[in-house]
């Protein structure tokens, strides 16, 4: 009988990897995608939708915002609980975002007169 342990991470040598050897070696395809990938890449393409007996051509993501915003217009409830849920998950996106470069400096720009006029009201 063997020294070694067998057990829980621990299989016999004989059943283990070879070295260099994949415990996958098919793999996954070289350029397959995942499915949020291939779905962004759906969005992304080009539908024909008729607006106010105009046709034009814009993205299906584009596409399908029309078509909730038009539903809760018309007064779905469940079309305008989902427009409100995506616009607060933008808005809470935006507000979490670190300022721009250009907005830092446009902030360092005018912090001193900010900073009087507070200053100022709390003297008042």
């Amino acid at each position: 009988m063997s020294s070694f342990k067998i057990g829980r991470g621990r299989p016999p040598k004989r059943s283990r990897f070879k070295k260099g050897q994949s415990g996958n070696p098919k793999g996954r395809p070289k350029g397959s995608r995942n499915f949020a990938t291939e779905v962004n890449s759906q969005l992304r393409r080009p539908v024909v939708v008729k607006e106010g007996g105009v046709t034009k051509k814009v993205s299906k993501q584009e596409a399908s915002a029309m078509a909730l915003i038009g539903k809760a217009m018309q007064g779905d409830p469940r079309a305008s609980g989902m427009l409100l849920a995506i616009n607060e998950r933008e808005a809470a996106h935006v507000e979490a975002a670190p300022p721009t470069k250009a907005e830092l400096a446009i902030l360092r720009r005018h912090l001193p007169r900010i900073l009087r006029w507070i200053s100022n009201d709390e003297e008042n």
